[in-house]
């Protein structure tokens, strides 16, 4: 028996991608930082906000009831996953973007109607389960659906996630520079937590020979073999 067939047998990010989602990690907490340097301790909207604000509010005046629907999609909901470390960035990725959420709005400081604002916990929620799609639905392994099914799928996680930040902004519950922050929160935390797993997977996998006997190269081929890899259309 291999006593590693428990492992994923290929990195949930390209190897191609992983710089760019070092960056995008990098631009999500710069981001938050300057954002919540700007804002910490207000309670009112500054030229920014005010300025999205008033359009998103006029534009979805009078739909409080499909408003409240919309926001409620962030609620902490159930994602499925085949792999092992799908699965985990799923149940870590996105508590830690809520876990970040919650520590910052401590410290920030940022009130509006008295309540902390910033970021967005609903936004920075939508994000993280949106990323978690994407992550899974583009990650080099196999899949049974299509890509052009599996891009559709990941569009719409995250037009439904940035339909919850219009959400929240139209209830008058967040700023708009709350809901950017909470987007940054969300994706970078889950982005970085995958960057994580496949380190982790990466090393597990290399850790040692198996005892299954070694396969010919067109069958079966190796994890590290999907690095390199593109989706095929």
């Amino acid at each position: 028996m291999d006593g590693r067939r428990w492992l994923p047998r290929g990195p949930l990010l390209y190897a191609a991608a992983r710089p760019a989602a070092t960056c995008l990690v990098v631009g999500s907490a710069v981001l938050t930082a300057v954002g919540a340097l700007l804002t910490a301790h207000h309670a009112q909207a500054g030229w920014l906000d005010r300025s999205v604000d008033s359009r998103i509010k006029a534009a979805l005046a009078g739909h409080d009831g499909l408003l409240v629907a919309v926001a409620d999609v962030a609620k902490p909901t159930r994602i499925a996953g085949r792999r092992l470390d799908g699965a985990l960035l799923a149940v870590v990725g996105v508590p830690a973007a809520i876990g970040v959420t919650e520590g910052l709005k401590r410290l920030v400081g940022r009130t509006l109607n008295g309540a902390p604002v910033y970021p967005s916990g609903h936004t920075t929620t939508a994000f993280a389960l949106a990323a978690v799609v994407m992550i899974l639905m583009l990650c080099p392994s196999r899949h049974v659906l299509p890509f052009a099914v599996r891009l559709a799928i990941t569009l719409a996680a995250m037009l439904t996630a940035c339909a919850v930040a219009l959400a929240v902004i139209g209830l008058n519950w967040h700023y708009f520079t709350d809901t950017l922050a909470g987007a940054a929160v969300g994706v970078g935390a889950v982005v970085g937590v995958s960057l994580v797993l496949d380190r982790t997977f990466r090393h597990a996998t290399a850790a040692g020979p198996t005892t299954a006997p070694a396969k010919a190269g067109n069958v079966d081929q190796a994890p590290g073999d999907a690095d390199s890899g593109l989706p095929r259309l």
